[in-house]
């Protein structure tokens, strides 16, 4: 009888345990998907990696492209490359090392256009990423004018 019963104890604190180490696991898993919100102050202009809240509640890390900090871009094949000029280039490959395997939401102007998952810091400050339809048309109509580059493959 107490070798049945010192079993059932044995069995409950270990229940016990794998729920804390489960509720544990979650918690830590949402305050790295949800981080606090930054200050207002953090963010800057162009080429600012503050943090937004998104339409899933969660914060991500944010990356403007704009007219100051595009070096050039051009389209191919159905996707966009966008060149960095060299100062927003050193920060999307400070961005992009401190939220390894983390998303960012990628923005031109004010207008999010995609959410990325990185995996490597982006060092050569340019990316490529695609899209179709409307919002294919709505990128290329974001994107300015002047600094694109036509027909180079």
């Amino acid at each position: 009888m107490r070798d049945m019963l010192h079993e059932k104890w044995v069995k409950m604190l270990l229940a016990f345990g794998l729920i804390a180490v489960v509720l544990f696991t979650e918690y830590v898993i949402a305050r790295v998907m949800s981080p606090a919100v930054p200050d207002a102050a953090q963010e800057q202009n162009g080429g600012s990696s503050a943090q937004d809240k998104a339409a899933d509640g969660r914060y991500y890390t944010r990356f403007h492209f704009n007219e100051s900090n595009i070096e050039s871009w051009r389209e191919s094949e159905g996707a966009f490359i966008i060149q960095l000029e060299s100062s927003a280039h050193t920060q999307l490959y400070v961005v992009t090392g401190e939220n390894f395997g983390k998303p960012i939401d990628l923005y031109i102007g004010k207008v999010l256009v995609g959410r990325v998952v990185v995996y490597e810091p982006i060092a050569n400050g340019r990316l490529m990423f695609g899209a179709d339809g409307p919002m294919k048309e709505r990128i290329r109509a974001l994107l300015p004018p002047a600094k694109e580059i036509v027909g180079a493959e």
